[in-house]
């Protein structure tokens, strides 16, 4: 195995130097456990077996054959942005109290712990979704998709159950019940092993504290302590948090940053013989934070092998000996070898921000919540977001609308939108629910409600899952308002929906506009909605046709068609008043 080169204290990683990956001229493809990557890219979330999977991807290294720019290069320079560096040893800290609180069923193999999981009350289970349209869950919180895969048919196996252990924290039934379970996909299919203290979802909109790292005191039930009171008669321990806090203090010393700028932290026991291959993090976090690595139990550091490299012809080794306190930029290359032929390796991971990153949150009118979950709690994920199950049926659907108008980029905005991971798309773009699809028949708001929402968005199943959101555009509304407001009133009355609007040259509009409906492309519904008045007019005879229509619905009193002057006394009378509305209301509905 490689030497691992001397450790160097060369401070924090710039955030600027994480803006995006230190090989972004390298062809690469989204892969994870499983997953055999080519040379196109290709977008796998998670892992091959499961595409729900809710995990922050990995880009797994390809080809790195292509040249940047010079010019470019030069200008990353001058702008700072180029990272030169992507290991600093920052120090060296004694663990052995994190051994001794971890240490018991380390070694246990994770298929045997997951086999515990799975038969855990139902009460203390993750549920994984997708935002993909075609892997939305079912009304329970899991996907079809998410069933029928074969890793989590793994997870059923009938594997010999190891004895429950309140004091094993490695166990999932014990993770279960006592913190919270937490699901990482790529991780899992890896066999890596996990206890998890503090995380976050990929936007940093949201921290959660789990149990295991609450810092407080307890009393201890009657049947469980019979033999450790105190002496008012009762009796009281320490809490698996309060003791993990101490523990891991001296690593936030010798950072010397606080608490309070932890955004994840969790242990990871990788299995022997596995091999993380390479890769960079990906997700919106990754700029944002600090990773810190701190090795707690590797037997045999020499049979440990953690590359990390600017590119992945220049990974070096990093040193692995317990208590080494070392911060990687994780937008570069970095993999990972146990060769060790019976132990799990143990690192203690976490990720830190800046201290101004939430006064610029808060600046930004997006400020970072954190929230203590409660044991045993149930959350439910896709691939970036996290939400707890209490939540569920809190979100108000749609969250947006794009009214229009016609032919002035709404589909792109929509499109644009729909590029957000907690954006799901309605199951059509243009739902018209509320004017030509409006179902008249139903006879009461709830019913005209639920009908919108369930045949037009995937409401009933997103009801788990409060981070997300949707919306559709359907630029008619915006010329059918006289239709569409009262009932936007009457089936959407939630606060928060917004409404967005597009405008244009009103030429290139119209144009495009008249483009549009004598064009013989589009679907039967499509074809019949436009109409076949136009097809045999030119553009001239149209707009003569329609000024004339708005003179005869009064829309137009200002306009001299013969003399084609324009009245600027009448105009400014007219504007804004109830003719006008009124007029406008007789030419759009006959």
């Amino acid at each position: 195995l490689l030497h691992a080169p001397p450790r160097v204290d060369r401070g924090e990683v710039p955030l600027r130097w994480k803006q995006r990956p230190t090989c972004s001229n390298s062809s690469s493809t989204m892969a994870t456990a499983g997953t055999t990557a080519d040379k196109n890219p290709v977008v796998v979330p998670g892992n091959a077996a499961n595409p729900n999977s809710p995990d922050e991807s990995v880009e797994v290294s390809v080809v790195a054959d292509e040249k940047k720019d010079d010019d470019d290069d030069d200008d990353d320079h001058h702008k700072g942005t180029v990272a030169k560096w992507c290991i600093s040893s920052r120090g060296q800290v004694d663990v052995t109290p994190i051994v001794k609180l971890i240490q018991e069923g380390v070694n246990e193999p994770a298929a045997v712990l997951a086999s515990s999981s799975s038969s855990s009350a139902s009460s203390s289970t993750t549920t994984t979704t997708s935002k993909s349209k075609k892997n939305i869950p079912k009304k329970n919180g899991t996907s079809k998709s998410l069933l029928s895969s074969k890793s989590n048919k793994k997870t059923t196996s009938k594997a010999k159950q190891p004895p429950f252990s309140s004091s094993n924290l490695w166990n999932e039934r014990n993770a279960a019940r006592n913190n919270v379970s937490i699901t990482r996909p790529s991780h899992d299919a890896w066999g890596i092993k996990k206890i998890v203290l503090v995380f976050c979802d990929d936007f940093l909109h949201t921290i959660y504290t789990l149990p295991w790292y609450q810092q407080q005191q307890q009393q201890q039930q009657n049947d469980n302590n019979k033999n450790n009171t105190n002496g008012n008669g009762g009796s009281s321990i320490e809490t698996i948090g309060s003791q993990m806090h101490a523990a891991i203090q001296p690593i936030l010393d010798t950072l010397r940053i606080q608490q309070s700028q932890l955004v994840r932290c969790l242990l990871a026991a990788l299995p022997p013989g596995v091999t993380i291959p390479v890769h960079h993090d990906t997700g919106e976090w990754v700029k944002h934070t600090h990773r810190i690595h701190v090795p707690i139990i590797v037997p045999d550091p020499t049979r440990v092998l953690f590359r990390c490299g600017l590119a992945e012809p220049t990974m070096d080794r990093v040193d692995c000996a317990p208590g080494h306190v070392f911060e990687m930029n994780n937008q570069a290359k970095h993999a990972v070898t146990n060769a060790m032929p019976s132990n799990y390796r143990v690192h203690l991971i976490l990720d830190y921000v800046d201290p101004s990153f939430f006064a610029m949150r808060r600046s930004q009118n997006c400020p970072t919540r954190r929230i203590a979950l409660r044991p045993g709690e149930i959350i439910t994920q896709t691939r970036r977001s996290i939400d707890r199950a209490l939540d569920a049926g809190t979100r108000t659907h749609p969250a947006f609308l794009i009214l229009g108008a016609q032919k002035a980029g709404t589909t792109s905005l929509y499109e644009y939108v729909n590029q957000h991971p907690w954006v799901v798309r309605a199951k059509r773009r243009e739902t018209h629910c509320l004017d030509w699809r409006w179902n008249s028949s139903l006879s009461s708001t709830e019913e005209r409600r639920e009908y919108c929402l369930n045949e037009y968005y995937h409401a009933e199943s997103m009801g788990a899952y409060p981070s997300l959101i949707t919306g559709d555009s359907t630029p008619s509304y915006l010329l059918d308002y006289w239709r569409v407001i009262p009932r936007v009133k009457e089936v959407f009355d939630h606060d928060g929906l917004r409404f967005l609007i597009m405008t244009r040259d009103p030429i290139k509009r119209a144009v495009s506009h008249y483009k549009m409906v004598t064009s013989k492309d589009g679907t039967p519904e499509q074809l019949a909605v436009r109409g076949s008045e136009w097809r045999t007019s030119t553009l001239e005879e149209v707009f003569e046709k329609d000024v004339r229509d708005m003179k005869e619905d009064g829309l137009l009193p200002y306009w001299d068609a013969e003399t084609k002057s324009f009245d600027r006394e009448v105009f400014d009378a007219f504007a804004n008043s109830r003719e006008e509305d009124e007029a406008w209301e007789r030419y759009v509905t006959t």
